[in-house]
């Protein structure tokens, strides 16, 4: 998912879920706390920012732990999701002086 209302709507509804996996976990049902956390990290990969991050920590750790094809894997998907990520799509754009 890019950005715009689509994008908005998913990271509400990842912000209601949060809310109903801190009452779960609050209430001690383990089983409804595991159905959120998956549909949590299901929601998530649809977010390129959080895809991102994720990507370029798993980069790092692969790196770190000398898994060079794991790494390439990790930077191809962290390039794929910042290329929908507006902030670092200003092709043409001169900011200064």
């Amino acid at each position: 998912m890019k950005y715009g209302d689509d994008l908005w709507e998913l990271r509400e509804s990842m912000e209601k879920l949060s809310v109903g996996l801190l009452e779960a976990i609050d209430s001690g049902e383990r089983e409804k706390e595991e159905e959120i956390r998956q549909e949590l990290r299901q929601i998530g990969k649809e977010d390129p920012d959080l895809v991102y991050k994720f990507e370029l920590e798993q980069l790092q750790k692969a790196l770190m732990e000398g898994r060079e094809s794991d790494a390439r894997i990790h930077s191809m998907l962290a390039s794929a999701a910042r290329s929908c990520l507006p902030q670092y799509n200003l092709d043409g754009l001169w900011v200064g002086k």
